[in-house]
């Protein structure tokens, strides 16, 4: 089962500007908390922020702090209630002008998991945003 990706456009691009990501990118807001890692592959901290696009190949969140690492784990819980997770390495992160911190990054699973935790994030987001609430 697949999902359809559209490219999105970031700041700046022009309208005529072609995509030159390997993925494309999904536009979404799913809470996550991001796990920095040591040598060991020990956790150093907990960081909350949120996925902001995901594709394919890594997700953009944006964190209230700064990773202390260059190795995250990043979790959110599903609709069904399980947790949902993957391994990345950190391609940047820029300090926002709000305080928070914008990150890249790039999975390091195998394309099946990938495929699966974008497919999850995804389907999350539209789970609440389509929900009613009363």
């Amino acid at each position: 089962m697949g999902i359809a990706m559209e490219p999105m456009k970031r700041n700046g691009e022009e309208s005529g500007s072609k995509e030159k990501r390997k993925y494309p990118r999904i536009n979404l807001k799913v809470q996550v908390s991001c796990v920095s890692l040591n040598r060991e592959g020990l956790p150093m901290d907990q960081n909350k922020g949120y996925l902001k696009d995901v594709s394919q190949g890594g997700v953009a969140i944006e964190a209230d702090e700064k990773p202390l690492s260059d190795r995250l784990v990043v979790v959110f819980t599903d609709a069904e209630n399980q947790a949902v997770g993957i391994l990345g390495k950190v391609a940047y992160a820029k300090k926002m002008r709000n305080g928070n911190h914008w990150i890249g990054l790039s999975f390091l699973a195998e394309a099946k998991e990938n495929i699966d935790f974008v497919s999850k994030a995804v389907k999350l987001y539209h789970y609440y945003k389509n929900a009613i609430v009363d």
